[in-house]
């Protein structure tokens, strides 16, 4: 059975890299602020790389991420605390019991939304892809 979330062990340490994957493409390297979109799989999900992934607000700001997904097709998009690992949301369904989380999605793009920020919401969130291997992007937000 396929594992459809990030361990800790995959999770490795906090870099400027992002990782995008699939079967047909199997890339690692920095990206500039120029560089867009992912080099599409021939067939399968990738993401469109947005210009930053750090997300900064003051306590009790709503902040929010913003995953686009091209050729999704059957496969799910989740988000994921990097703290816990704790499943916030699988497709449209958010599994928090926080209130203030919510996920939106309309056309490609996923947003992950946390209401009335506080500090504890400071950290890494990542929104995934269950394919296989799993492709994933990782956002940071930090409260002031």
């Amino acid at each position: 059975m396929s594992q459809p979330f990030l361990t800790h062990e995959d999770m490795g340490p906090p870099s400027s890299e992002i990782t995008i994957s699939s079967t047909s493409l199997n890339r690692k390297r920095s990206l500039t602020a120029e560089e867009r979109i992912a080099e599409p799989a021939a067939d399968g999900p990738y993401f469109v790389v947005p210009r930053t992934t750090d997300v900064t607000v003051r306590t009790g700001q709503a902040a929010s991420f913003t995953c686009i997904v091209k050729q999704l097709g059957d496969k799910q998009v989740s988000w994921i605390r990097g703290r816990d690992l704790h499943v916030l949301s699988s497709g449209q369904i958010a599994f928090s019991s926080d209130s203030r989380v919510s996920v939106a999605h309309v056309n490609d793009a996923w947003t992950l939304n946390i209401l009335y920020t506080q500090p504890r919401d400071a950290g890494r969130y990542s929104c995934q892809v269950n394919t296989q291997p799993r492709i994933a992007t990782w956002y940071n937000l930090t409260v002031i």
